[in-house]
Formats: structure tokens, sequence, C-alpha cells
């Protein structure tokens, strides 16, 4: 057998492991080009598979929710997020009177006897129903929010109001007048029954003055108060803002002492629950002046520091559309708004009545009251606060220090 030199051996068998690698290399690139669009596919399907996935889960998702909230529903009879927050909201950011007691909430005017206190609620409820500044604030003051007027009279002096308020052509048409006498049922219940139905008919935003509350012997603020505002909340559903504007006598043995709340009938329990709390009381100056002492201010308002003064003027019979009113005066400071004490009072004044020191609250009679009037704190977290007792504090708050 001839037998080749190497370089033929070598490029001979060089060329066969040439084509051999080409051959396998070829075979490889289509088996992995196949491979590759078999791989893209899968890729594709799964993309797809885990599309369906996620839509379904948000689907039962979904689903878990609205089941959730129509369970609760069904069980306890509430409501969801969504469906409290699509009602309509009642705008509660306007005066009802403006320092004094805000639209929407249930405020309270207290007076002694025959101190104009109709006087100041009639101004009140025209000053609403047009939506003007009241005339017992000064120039500049903010305006009521103008709105329908329901005033209750619950004292009927009908000569009184004609020599004071002539033909009436004073009052626009959108202030409605109700007597004891139109109450069915003429007692305390049923001025809560009258007020409650009437309220369902309340289209717009109404404002309720009821002078005095106290006119029924039986009367009970704490249960008109928890009453009223079940009458508010049924109204907020339809949208329609209620504001409460309520007078009561209040007895006033010394004058000239500043007025707390402890002293008016339900004391804390009162001020606890009302919006706002102001006093119409006697002024030093004389017969026919008046200042409005504040006893609670509204949320969110900063008490002043000074009492607005006001004075009566009377209706002019030769001048139409005249009424008997209250006018601004000026701005005081409480302490010299107060009528003086009677001589007499001084010197038959025994030591017990006579302002003493109290150890840590003496002179602490501004910054209790501001705690405790202002910043709404109750008189247990005073006391606590000072380390005496109760008593201490409604006795410091009785006195000027």
């Amino acid at each position: 057998m001839k037998i080749k030199n190497f370089k033929e051996f070598s490029l001979t068998t060089l060329s066969g492991v040439v084509v051999l690698v080409a051959g396998t290399w070829i075979k490889s690139r289509i088996r992995s080009k196949d491979r590759a669009e078999e791989l893209k596919y899968k890729e594709k399907e799964l993309n797809l598979r885990n599309q369906k996935v996620i839509e379904l889960k948000k689907q039962m998702k979904a689903l878990d929710n609205q089941t959730s909230v129509e369970e609760e529903v069904k069980i306890s009879g509430t409501q969801s997020f969504q469906q409290m927050s699509s009602r309509p909201m009642a705008d509660k950011s306007g005066w009802l009177v403006p320092w004094y007691a805000r639209k929407g909430q249930i405020s309270g005017c207290v007076a002694g006897a025959d101190t104009g206190k109709t006087i100041l609620m009639i101004d009140c409820a025209l000053a609403a129903a047009k939506g003007e500044t009241p005339t017992f604030l000064p120039e500049g003051a903010p305006k009521a929010d103008m709105m329908d007027v329901v005033f209750y009279l619950l004292e009927e002096r009908a000569g009184e109001l004609v020599d004071r308020y002539g033909d009436g052509t004073v009052f626009p048409a959108n202030i409605g007048w109700i007597t004891k006498g139109d109450i069915s049922s003429p007692t305390f219940d049923g001025l809560i029954a009258d007020v409650t139905k009437r309220a369902e008919g309340f289209k717009r935003d109404t404002a309720v003055f009821l002078d005095p509350l106290s006119k029924f012997p039986n009367w009970d603020l704490a249960k008109f108060l928890s009453a009223i505002e079940d009458v508010q909340n049924d109204c907020a559903k339809r949208g329609v803002v209620v504001s409460f504007l309520f007078s009561a006598h209040t007895e006033e043995t010394k004058p000239w002492k500043p007025l707390t709340p402890d002293m008016v009938r339900g004391g804390d329990v009162v001020i606890q629950q009302v919006g706002a709390l102001f006093a119409l009381r006697r002024e030093r100056s004389g017969n026919g002046y008046r200042f409005i002492q504040t006893l609670k201010v509204p949320k969110g308002e900063v008490e002043k520091g000074v009492v607005d003064v006001i004075r009566f003027e009377g209706r002019k019979e030769d001048q139409p559309g005249s009424y008997t009113h209250l006018v601004h005066h000026s701005q005081k400071k409480e302490s010299e708004a107060l009528p003086l004490k009677p001589k007499a009072e001084k010197e038959e004044e025994t030591a017990s009545e006579k302002p003493v020191k109290r150890g840590k609250l003496a002179g602490k009679y501004e910054e209790i009251r501001e705690l405790r009037y202002v910043q709404n704190i109750s008189v247990e977290k005073i006391a606590n606060e000072y380390g005496v007792s109760k008593q201490a504090i409604y006795d410091i708050l009785k006195e000027k220090c």
C-alpha cells in the first residue's frame, strides 16, 4: 500500500475534520434556531397566562370588597366610605351671629329680667334673614350668612311688639313667626316635637330662634340639646344646615360681678354641648346701655379680650321703617363695663364675700378662665393641674382676683 507523505496526510485529515465540524455547527445552529422559536412562543404564551391571572385576581379582589361592604351594611346598617363621602356636604363655615354664634351650631343667649333679650334676639334674626351685619356690632364686623328664619316667640306680648316694630314692614318675607299658642301641645316636650316636625319641611339653610326657652316651667336644656342634635343630623342628610339660637333667663343677684357658665342652669353639661354661649348684661353707663359677655366662644374663635357695649335706639313714629333695635356704642374691657358695686353693698360685705388669696390660685383668674371657657378644659382637670380642689376652681371663677 502506498503511504502518503505527511503533508498529504495532514491536508486530507484536516479537510475531513473541517467538514465534520462545519456540519456539526450547522446542525447545532438549526437546532438552536428552532429552540429559540419554541422558547419565544412559550414565553408569549406564559405572558398571556400571567395577564389573565392578574386580571382574574383584580376581579376577585373587587368582588371580595363589594361582598364585604354589602355584608357590613346588611349586618350593621352602616354605609361604605364611598356612600358616606358622596352625600351632600353641609357648609358650616359662616356666621349665625358674627363673633358670637357659628352657622350650623346650637348656641345660647342668657340674660336677666328686662334686659332687652328679645330685642337682641330679633336683631340677630333680622341680620340672618337679610345676610347683613347685626346693628349692634361695629362697622366692619362680618355679615351673618343669609338663611330662612323660624322665630318661636314664646312670650306673647303683641302690644310691645307693635310699639317696637310698628306694622312690621322691617321684617323680610323669609322670617316665619310661631307663638306658644301655635304649638299643638304648649309644653316643653310639645315644643321639641313641633321643632322636629317643622324641620322635616326645611328646603334651605334655616335658623331657628327660640325666645325664651325658659318660658316652660319644666324646661330641660340637656334634653333639648340632645333632641335638636338629631334634628340637625336629619336635615344634614338632605344637605340643609339648621342653626339654633335659644335664649334663657338667668338670675343676677350681683350684677357687678363677672357671670360664669357655672351660674347658668345646666352648668358644665350645657357648656360641653352648646357651640357658643353669651350673655346680655347691664352696663355701668346707665339705663339703656348693655354689653355682651362671652361665656363660651364659638369653636375655632379666640376671645377678643373686650366686650361690645351697645345701647337701645327706639322707634320713631314719624320715620317710616323705623323700629326699636340695638346699636353699637363702643368696646371696653369687661372690668370697665361691669356696673359699679353699690356703696351699701361695699359696707355690708362680709369677710367670706371678700376676694381672698387662694395660695397657688392668687391672681390666676384670667389664666383659669382661659383654660375653662376658651380651651374648654374641665374643672376637674384644671384642679388637678394646680393641685387644688374642684371647689377652689369654682370659687375662683366666681370672683375677680
